[in-house]
């Protein structure tokens, strides 16, 4: 009766599960995470005055930037428009900027607390079981 439905993950399968679920996860929601922790702690003077049309417009031709061009330019106000500006000046990889870092961190943390309570599980599991046969 007790085996029927409930089939326990091994550790290493729920460090795997754990790994690749956090990888997706993160993957997706990244780019909104980088644009809203922009929005939060850069200073007011690196986004755009109302009035301005051209998002991140520095004069440049496309070609590489120097470092005093990169700090000028300039980023919209609102989450979606900033998002797209990013794409638009930097790419995939400006949305992306960062990402290996908390990659590493988040999956390696997720994949390990979910190899933990599976093991947590079944021993409790199997402490209370054998207490109550």
């Amino acid at each position: 009766q007790q085996q029927q439905g409930s089939q326990r993950l091994t550790m290493g399968e729920a460090f795997v599960f754990g790994l690749i679920s956090k990888f997706f996860a993160t993957i997706m929601t990244y780019p909104l995470i980088r644009a809203k922790v922009m929005l939060m702690v850069s200073s007011p003077d690196v986004f755009e005055d109302d009035d301005c049309n051209e998002v991140g417009s520095n004069g440049s031709n496309g070609n590489a930037k120097s470092n005093d061009e990169t700090r000028t330019k300039k980023y919209p106000r609102s989450l979606p428009l900033l998002l797209i500006s990013i794409f638009r000046n930097d790419g995939i990889r400006g949305l992306y900027r960062g990402c290996s870092v908390q990659l590493l961190h988040t999956i390696m943390k997720s994949a390990l607390m979910l190899m933990i309570r599976e093991r947590i599980t079944s021993v409790c599991h199997q402490f209370f079981l054998e207490d109550t046969a």
